[in-house]
């Protein structure tokens, strides 16, 4: 999508400030001159490191607190501050931390959480579907304590027994749309189904989830438990693997 964005000219731009830097060979004295300067209120920095060593300090953790780059000392010191003092410290406009992230870190930590939450809905909606407890155990590895109290949770009603097995005419035609799916999704990832029909009707070419996703669009489509269809796709497996 075209955006008109409006960049500001570099001429007008404040230029940022130098901080000095002090040897760390020597301590700060009163002499010193250390320049205010930080992207976002440095504050918020000092709180939250503050509050946090402390915190630790007071349950024992001084490895944590070492960790961050606080000695013994210094921690003793901001342990025995006053309320008053210990609010100059944390609202001191200078930068006494060096705030930074690890953008690899980062990213895939949010990668972690996308595939988390994509695995939940995944889970959910099979459920729904009427996915059993060994089809959610094949799949997800999920115990039958974890699936009953998913069920209670999404108040999806637990089935007892057996499902009853498909109709002739409900067999063929998830056959024959299964077959069709597999067949549609081998092309989409840049390749023809030259698989044998066998091949293709057990979805041995594809991965777990690719078959879960096709077993639960035959499921909406044709308005019947997915537990089935997969007990059907599990039976055919079982056959070529004989």
């Amino acid at each position: 999508m075209n955006r008109d964005c409006k960049f500001t000219p570099l001429s007008k731009v404040t230029p940022i400030p130098s901080v000095s830097r002090i040897p760390a060979s020597r301590t700060v004295s009163d002499n010193d001159k250390i320049t205010p300067v930080a992207p976002v209120p440095s504050y918020i920095f000092n709180q939250a490191l503050v509050t946090l060593v402390l915190q630790e300090a007071s349950e024992g953790k001084m490895q944590r607190c070492k960790s961050l780059g606080f000695t013994p000392d210094l921690i003793l010191r901001l342990q025995s501050l006053a309320p008053t003092k210990l609010h100059k410290v944390v609202s001191s406009p200078y930068l006494w931390i060096k705030p930074s992230i690890d953008p690899r870190a980062l990213e895939l930590i949010l990668n972690k959480i996308d595939r988390d939450e994509e695995l939940e809905r995944l889970i959910n909606r099979a459920i729904k579907l009427g996915a059993t407890t060994p089809m959610l155990n094949s799949f997800f590895g999920l115990s039958h304590t974890e699936v009953a109290e998913r069920r209670r949770t999404l108040q999806v009603q637990s089935r007892t027994g057996r499902l009853p097995a498909l109709s002739n005419d409900q067999r063929h035609a998830v056959w024959e749309r299964w077959v069709a799916l597999v067949q549609q999704l081998e092309k989409s990832h840049g390749c023809e189904p030259v698989a044998s029909i066998q091949n293709i009707m057990s979805g041995a070419e594809l991965d777990e989830m690719n078959q879960l996703d096709l077993m639960m669009v035959i499921a909406e489509e044709q308005k019947i438990l997915v537990g089935q269809i997969w007990m059907e796709i599990v039976e055919c497996q079982s056959e070529e693997d004989a």
